[in-house]
């Protein structure tokens, strides 16, 4: 049975899900309630436990409920892309790590093209990037280390550095450089991470870039430089 809940199609036990519910959960799994149901959005109760960083009914969902956790909403979206977003910082890499560990694959992409790695990237979510670059199978995505994934575009040809510096996530940026990736790789219309940094006026992100062999001179497809 479902239910109307703020103009969204959910069923009891993305309710128990979401309001942290554990004895519900796990007795509606138990009587036979499908943890694979999606909502109006294509969204399972995985995504919610997820998206909410509560580790207990990711637990419960894929334990008992042999939740699928790969399951992708209508963008496209993993509950890993949901568990690396902002919110409850000390059960953010708890669920992040539960989701690896069985086996939530790091390389799906939404309908932008985002992997996690830019998601985590995008929201300055350093601590679950330090998960993924610790992450042992790149080989399943076709990669060779972390840093063909960094180096990756989204659709839109932005890849993490350049995310991470347009939102002005400094450790982020120096966690890149950290892991060899391009400081004068170009986005999809041209841009350096350094003409990034100067349009956004991120002055501390400029000389992290300039300390670590950006290109002061390079243009855009404009033939704009940086300091223009």
């Amino acid at each position: 049975m479902a239910s109307l809940e703020e103009g969204i199609m959910v069923t009891p036990v993305h309710i128990a899900a979401k309001y942290n519910r554990c004895e519900c959960l796990t007795i509606l799994l138990e009587h036979g309630a499908d943890a694979n149901i999606a909502n109006s959005f294509g969204q399972t109760p995985l995504h919610t436990a997820a998206r909410r960083k509560l580790n207990k009914m990711v637990e419960i969902l894929i334990k008992k409920g042999l939740a699928n956790v790969n399951s992708a909403d209508h963008d496209m979206v993993t509950a890993l892309h949901l568990a690396a977003t902002p919110g409850n910082d000390n059960e953010r890499t708890t669920v992040v790590k539960t989701l690896l560990e069985n086996d939530a694959n790091p390389f799906c992409e939404d309908n932008e093209g985002n992997s996690v790695f830019h998601e985590a990237a995008e929201n300055g979510v350093g601590d679950v990037l330090e998960i993924l670059s610790d992450y042992r199978g790149y080989h399943k995505g076709s990669y060779t280390s972390v840093i063909d994934v960094l180096n990756k575009p989204r659709n839109d040809g932005s890849n993490c550095l350049h995310l991470a510096v347009k939102n002005g996530h400094e450790k982020v940026v120096q966690m890149f450089i950290d892991h060899k990736a391009d400081v004068n790789r170009k986005s999809g219309n041209g841009d350096t991470p350094l003409h990034i940094a100067c349009d956004k006026g991120h002055l501390s992100t400029c000389k992290i870039l300039l300390e670590n062999g950006a290109n002061i001179e390079s243009p855009d497809s404009s033939n704009k430089l940086p300091i223009h």
